[in-house]
């Protein structure tokens, strides 16, 4: 249950991310396989590098500390950390070439829906601008 207990919530961080790490870890490892196998053999580019990481538990509550608590607080909003961590998992495409970029977004863009994009901004960046504007929670 959200509070705004920064020591509760980090503890309850913790255990979240330790519950949940290796579905995130294998998960992670899912989707940069995924995107390997989708970007590979393409006559009009260079197979890009991929690759994915799981955020450290830690860099995860400094981030939240140093981006949301604040806010958070001054307007008494509760709040639970992991519904501030937008990028807990991220993905990484390296291309060989500049020109390839748009080309390997187009492979991509048809492979995959972005609804953050269809409503015009990511859900989380919606949330992280209520807590600017007035304080709410996501």
């Amino acid at each position: 249950m959200p509070s705004t207990d920064f020591d509760a919530e980090k503890e309850a961080f913790k255990d979240y991310y330790s519950r949940n790490v290796d579905v995130l870890r294998s998960g992670t490892e899912s989707l940069r396989t995924l995107l390997g196998l989708l970007l590979t053999d393409h006559d009009d580019f260079s197979t890009p590098q991929v690759s994915g990481r799981v955020k450290d538990r830690d860099e995860c509550i400094a981030k939240f500390d140093r981006k949301y608590r604040a806010k958070c607080e001054e307007f008494g909003t509760p709040y639970e950390i992991r519904e501030y961590i937008t990028d807990l998992v991220g993905l990484r495409i390296v291309c060989l070439y500049d020109s390839d970029i748009h080309l390997v977004r187009a492979v991509l863009a048809d492979k995959f829906r972005n609804p953050g994009r269809d409503r015009q901004g990511a859900s989380a960046r919606n949330a992280r601008e209520r807590v600017r504007l007035q304080g709410a929670a996501p």
